[in-house]
């Protein structure tokens, strides 16, 4: 994977109403405006750019599932009564409707219009307000994403379960420092993004960084602007194995970028649905509570296994070659099976991060070793704070028992591993922090340690991650 992933193109969804004010509009450029200024107002709890299932208020269209309405985009004043607002054609789909939006780069070009504003692909948006849903409904919760929801209705937070992808990517690169050829098998089977050649692990669990591509799921997203429909139509069956990649000594491939997690509400058994409070529409009461879809998060912050998989050999399953000359360090063979057991690579990392390469070697060839940084030794006893507790240093590569995600917290105000231990003094829940500034590399920081540290060991990782530890040594009341 490239580049970011895409929520994908709204479904135009124009009302009989909407339709004809947006072709009256286009035809008479100034009869609408100024007609429609005199009715429409901004501020208080707005609908203006919330995503609808229906209609909207404040004399707003429900267009594309989102609150708007219709303009020209040769008429400079069709948008003056909305804030920051601009009549364009991109924000749904290109050219086939102007309506009025506010275009942004980033959330905070969207709190100007309210707190529960966010930027979406470029456009700001804010979730549907739903007082509640009445005596139809099929539950009594309300949905809100922000404003104040009905005395005694349990409130449902349906902005818990949209998408918030990632912004900072970790980029991974597979390399063959074997003296033979190794053959890469994808983890994931009809996908053919270029991360499906590697796979995530947080504590023990395998973490999707690759989304969910069988047929039937729907993001959360989806659900909430679209409301229940049929699922999406499979593009065909995958029964057979994407073909082996030949990676040749020395050489080295792109691994992919991973920047999101795909969280699952429902899809898998052990995960809550989605309420259908936050589902515009009404159930048939026979169907099982909740709605099963995916939503994207960032990345979080911790610790990570990276693996890849490959083979020493290649399998032909008839009397033809299988197998491929690269011109440039690779290519794509014509066989799905490799011959023998299959070879792991991994390495362990820290997110968030930039760069790492997974590596495989021979077996008779250890990893070389080279220091993790310049060579200052770490000083046994430090007192950040005079009077106040002490940190003592566990040792080259000795790290806490419980070291990694969950049990670490960045401090990115941090400028020497004296402001970490200051912060981690402040918290009782802080018992040891991780220092990287000795590596002579500011971006990597510090990090606070929230677990216990009474059995600190050497660990396997600890070099390639090069972290120090230093425990907080407290006098025993």
């Amino acid at each position: 994977m490239t580049k970011k992933p895409s929520r994908g193109v709204l479904v135009l969804r124009l009302g009989l109403a909407s339709s004809f004010l947006v072709g009256v509009c286009a035809l008479f450029a100034g009869a609408c405006g100024a007609a429609a200024e005199t009715t429409l107002h901004f501020g208080g709890e707005s609908h203006f750019l919330r995503h609808c299932s229906g209609s909207c208020d404040d004399g707003l269209d429900c267009i594309s599932g989102v609150c708007t309405r219709g303009c020209v985009v040769e008429q400079e004043h069709s948008c003056s009564r909305f804030m920051g607002a601009a009549c364009t054609s991109d924000s749904f789909e290109p050219g086939a409707v102007a309506v009025c939006d506010v275009k942004c780069s980033g959330d905070a070009d969207c709190r100007a219009l309210g707190g529960d504003y966010a930027c979406d692909v470029g456009f700001c948006r804010a979730p549907e307000l739903v007082a509640g849903l009445g005596s139809g409904g099929s539950s009594g919760a309300s949905a809100t994403g922000a404003g104040e929801a009905d005395a005694g209705a349990e409130v449902v937070d349906c902005a818990a379960y949209r998408n918030r992808p990632g912004e900072t990517p970790l980029a991974v690169v597979i390399r063959n420092e074997r003296s033979t050829p190794v053959y890469l098998r994808p983890f994931q089977p009809c996908n053919d993004a270029t991360n499906s050649r590697v796979k995530f692990e947080r504590d023990g669990q395998d973490v999707n960084v690759r989304g969910y591509i069988d047929c039937g799921y729907r993001s959360c997203d989806d659900v909430q602007v679209n409301g229940p429909r049929e699922p999406r139509a499979c593009t065909g069956s995958c029964t057979i194995e994407p073909p082996l990649v030949r990676l040749e000594p020395g050489a080295e491939l792109d691994g992919g970028q991973s920047w999101t997690e795909f969280v699952s509400h429902g899809i898998l058994n052990s995960t809550e649905r989605m309420p259908d409070a936050c589902v515009p529409g009404q159930k048939d009461p026979q169907i099982i509570p909740g709605t099963e879809c995916f939503a994207q998060i960032p990345l979080p912050s911790g610790a990570y296994r990276i693996t890849a998989q490959a083979f020493a050999d290649i399998q032909c399953l008839s009397d033809n070659p299988c197998d491929c000359t690269p011109d440039s360090g690779s290519c794509i063979t014509s066989s799905q099976l490799g011959n023998g057991s299959a070879i792991l690579a991994t390495v362990d990392v820290q997110v968030p991060g930039s760069t790492v390469a997974v590596t495989f070697r021979d077996e008779s060839t250890p990893p070389p070793v080279e220091p993790p940084g310049p060579e200052v030794p770490a000083p046994v006893i430090v007192v950040p704070v005079p009077g106040d507790c002490p940190f003592e240093y566990l040792g080259e590569w000795i790290r806490c028992e419980n070291a990694g995600w969950p049990n670490v917290v960045p401090l990115d105000t941090a400028t020497s591993m004296e402001d970490c231990m200051r912060a981690c003094l402040e918290r009782e829940d802080c018992t040891a922090v991780t220092d990287y500034f000795w590596l002579g590399q500011p971006d990597l920081g510090c990090w606070l340690y929230t677990s216990t540290c009474d059995l600190p060991a050497s660990q396997v990782w600890a070099e390639e991650d090069g972290g120090h530890d230093y425990r907080k040594a407290c006098p025993a009341d």
